[in-house]
């Protein structure tokens, strides 16, 4: 089977912010252990709910300190400490209509003698309902009179009215009376005088992100070169194409449809997803660049999944390092992989080859589904 190079995809869509305040600090927390939750204090369209401890630890009341104790001493690791439920949490909710990015959290802690040494700091946006997602670890110095713990480069979004919860696990204490202690930082003063952590992202209006959407014209219009990486596009048909280099949040091609990029290249700030079923399979034809995953899916109740997640090279529209997953009933899903060292002719740039037991692949490939 012989095919144009091509790039096949799926997705579920989902609506993307755009920046309001532009990383600034959005969300301090008060030092006061006396209230448990602490006091908050935050920018407009949010609100937040302070540090208070989990279920397995007691409170040491403070006016300048927020203390934890009762760290179980034998705990060794994180899977222990939330076991016991030894944590600290907090939270913040964006208002109805808009959306929060959290792109860094801070903390100021320090230990005493034979507190906790080992932390780790995890999200949820479904309120730990779920497994909660893990933003990063530190170790701390016991004694200490303060440290700063900073977990920055993230891209935590809560969606549409949602709430970010965050949970500090800790393990490693010397004995169960030792304390972990969130200190006050007069450094970071601002809507509260010293906090003891703040975080740092983006409050963003959900109405003012734009959706290009194809089903035989564009609309509300053409998005080759004004779309923006806050603004998504979504292709329901074929003969879609853009005219210029272009931006955009995510890309949705559903089954059946087509995006022609010709010699332009169209940048992914986040997601592509592209979709096959039984109105056939999407296909995006020339260069997708910048985007870190590409996830793909066949439609239909016998349908198993497709997910594909990799870095697109903006040269050749190729992929690599590809991790492909088929579950439920993979027997209905066949995937083929294309394959540039197969090109033969002039008229065309290798072939589609099926994939058997999919796996993971490290060569330079594209995918398409049927």
């Amino acid at each position: 089977m012989k095919a144009k190079r091509l790039l096949s995809c799926l997705i579920t869509f989902m609506a993307i912010m755009q920046l309001g305040y532009g990383q600034t600090r959005i969300a301090f927390f008060d030092k006061n252990g006396t209230n448990n939750p602490t006091n908050t204090s935050v920018v407009a369209n949010i609100s937040a709910v302070g540090t208070s401890n989990g279920p397995g630890l007691g409170v040491s009341a403070s006016v300048n300190e927020f203390r934890v104790n009762g760290f179980d001493p034998a705990n060794t690791s994180l899977a222990d400490a939330q076991a016991d439920n030894e944590y600290v949490d907090w939270s913040i909710t964006a208002d109805a209509g808009y959306e929060i990015e959290v792109t860094q959290v801070q903390m100021f802690i320090d230990l005493t003698s034979q507190g906790p040494e080992n932390i780790v700091l995890q999200y949820s946006t479904d309120g730990f309902a779920t497994a909660g997602n893990t933003i990063g670890s530190s170790t701390l110095t016991r004694g200490a009179t303060g440290e700063e713990v900073d977990f920055n480069s993230l891209s935590i979004n809560s969606g549409v009215a949602g709430t970010i919860t965050f949970r500090l696990y800790a393990w490693g204490a010397g004995s169960a009376s030792h304390r972990l202690q969130f200190e006050p930082n007069t450094n970071w003063a601002g809507l509260i005088s010293d906090p003891t952590m703040r975080i740092t992202g983006n409050v963003t209006s959900a109405s003012s992100v734009t959706t290009y959407s194809w089903g035989g014209s564009w609309s509300p219009s053409n998005p080759s070169g004004t779309s923006t990486s806050s603004d998504s596009i979504v292709v329901s048909a074929t003969g879609a194409s853009l005219s210029s280099a272009t931006s955009c949040k995510a890309l949705v091609v559903e089954p059946g449809a087509s995006l022609d990029l010709g010699a332009n290249v169209l940048t992914v700030a986040d997601t592509a997803f592209i979709q096959a079923g039984s109105g056939g399979y999407g296909q995006v034809i020339g260069n997708i660049s910048g985007t870190s995953q590409v996830q793909s899916y066949r439609t239909g109740s016998s349908a198993a999944w497709l997910n594909v997640a990799f870095s697109v090279d903006a040269t050749l529209a190729d992929v690599s390092g590809v991790t492909v997953n088929a579950t439920g009933n993979a027997s209905t899903c066949n995937i083929y992989r294309f394959d540039a060292t197969t090109d033969g002719d002039a008229n065309d740039e290798g072939d589609w080859v099926a994939i058997s037991s999919p796996g993971a692949q490290t060569e330079n490939i594209g995918y398409q589904l049927y």
